[in-house]
């Protein structure tokens, strides 16, 4: 009876150990999920016509409409941005470049990475003359003095 006593309170002692690790495990799994992390971003850019690297773009991240990271993309057309990150943080990576349509690209990773990367194309700007007459509607894409006007 009493080897059976001190094997229950030795079973109570060692569960409520485990009880007590497993605890201290997933707090320390829940603060880590709400920690910040710093984390490298890959933004390659290139010319959506060509497929050519687009050097001297901005390569901007924002969180809650903030810019968090602002680089330049260099002649390999690649920018680098670093930056502390929070799981669950929606973030937006935006890319501009004088002559070039801008483009946006949503980020929000299921897990910390402690590396990522991310391409973008982007669209030259076309010059294009809009006439709207009470009959039709036309199109010029580039100069007005061009021929082969298309209309609709």
């Amino acid at each position: 009876m009493m080897l059976a006593a001190g094997w229950s309170r030795t079973a109570a002692n060692l569960l409520f150990l485990s009880g007590l690790l497993f605890s201290k495990a997933a707090a320390k799994t829940s603060s880590d999920a709400s920690a910040t992390q710093e984390v490298a971003l890959k933004v390659h850019l290139s010319d959506a016509s060509t497929h050519q690297p687009l050097s001297g773009a901005t390569v901007q991240l924002f969180a809650n409409h903030t810019s968090v990271s602002t680089e330049t993309s260099s002649a390999d057309g690649n920018a680098y941005l670093r930056f502390l990150y929070r799981l669950g943080t929606p973030l937006v990576v935006s890319a501009t470049r004088q002559g070039y349509v801008p483009n946006s690209v949503p980020w929000t990773p299921s897990r910390l990475p402690v590396f990522s990367s991310i391409s973008l194309d982007l669209l030259p700007e076309r010059a294009a003359t809009l006439m709207v007459y009470e009959d039709t509607v036309e199109i010029v894409s580039g100069l007005q003095g061009l021929r082969g006007h298309p209309t609709v």
